[in-house]
């Protein structure tokens, strides 16, 4: 077939079957209809023949690119890989391809990121990379493009979002090292115009009073970032405060990586000195020299939710806004201990 386009039919006249067997064969949504030796044929037949389908000529026929366009805030941050797993994966299956940039958690960055795939007709957008006041989605809500939050959220009501339940996991943090004799505990907070940084924030200060203890406002320092270096600064500065403390809550795990690397510096040990708290469960903390007890949050269930709910918000427009929240967990490993007072 070389120098030759390759067709449908072609295929179809090569196995000896209709056409219509090779279309639903090499369709993500229509291959279950056929055994799986028929599907393995057809696509065997077509790789052996080289077809390459025109998605070009679908997305015309379908009034649509087949593709989504996928906004992250950070490359190096270990949540985001499981969460644009699931993604790809549903994406695939139905069929659509999805294009990833990231923002460096850059309002402006992600504005321009999302009019260059609008130039390329994406047909909608998940957006990990949100702020609560964000630009980005009010330029989708203006134009009309449909576009979901994951994991972030904006404060308005305007888009459907998948989001933990911080609270949640705030709650489960605080008991836990309240079990464990704590009430001398440090906060260090992400920047508060994002939503993650914002309802944990709130989360701790009115859990610690409904427990009556006091909120001092000197355990309480905002990193400047959800990084490891941030998550240092943020120590130094709360050990520069001479307040005593006997836990740390970080607000996410490279910030709690960070304040235990710090702690140490100063000659503190975690945990025997200072317990320390992560949040998301990035991989592989329980290989650490002290492994981090921390929040598990489902990221790749929450990248499966969002491909399936951008899908749902193309395909029905006008259904009212979903708000989906996912449940966290606390891991208890061996970075929190009993409190030696």
């Amino acid at each position: 077939m070389s120098g030759k386009k390759v067709t449908l039919r072609d295929i179809a006249e090569h196995l000896g079957v209709n056409t219509s067997t090779v279309s639903r064969a090499l369709n993500p949504k229509t291959s279950k209809m056929l055994t799986a030796e028929q599907v393995r044929r057809v696509q065997q037949a077509a790789d052996e023949l080289g077809y390459v389908q025109n998605t070009m000529a679908y997305a015309l026929r379908k009034g649509r690119s087949m593709t989504i366009g996928v906004i992250i805030p950070d490359l190096m941050n270990p949540v985001f890989p499981p969460i644009l797993k699931g993604i790809i994966n549903y994406l695939n299956r139905e069929g659509y391809t999805s294009i990833i940039a990231y923002c460096e958690n850059d309002i402006e960055l992600a504005l321009t990121e999302i009019k260059r795939m609008r130039g390329r007709q994406v047909d909608g957008f998940i957006l990990a990379g949100a702020f609560r006041d964000d630009a980005s989605v009010d330029y989708c809500v203006e134009n009309k493009i449909p576009a979901i939050t994951v994991g972030r959220s904006i404060d308005k009501d305007l888009v459907d979002k998948i989001v933990i339940d911080n609270e949640s996991g705030m709650q489960q943090i605080i008991e836990h090292l309240l079990e464990l004799g704590h009430k001398e505990i440090a906060l260090i907070a992400a920047t508060q115009n994002i939503s993650d940084g914002y309802e944990r924030y709130q989360a701790y200060r009115h859990l610690l009073q409904e427990q009556g203890i006091e909120v001092k406002e000197d355990l309480i320092v905002f990193a400047q970032a959800f990084k490891h270096a941030a998550g240092q600064e943020a120590t130094r500065e709360l050990l520069a405060r001479k307040v005593p403390f006997t836990a740390v809550i970080a607000a996410n795990d490279l910030v709690a990586l960070g304040c235990i690397e710090e702690l140490e510096n100063h000659g503190l040990n975690c945990p025997a000195d200072v317990s320390v708290i992560g949040f998301n469960n990035m991989p592989y903390l329980d290989q650490f020299r002290v492994p981090l007890t921390t929040i598990e949050i489902p990221r790749l269930k929450m990248g499966e939710k969002a491909a399936r709910l951008i899908l749902e918000r193309l395909n029905k427009p006008n259904m009212p806004l979903q708000h989906i929240v996912l449940e966290p967990k606390l891991l208890e490993r061996r970075s929190t201990a009993p409190c030696k007072g």
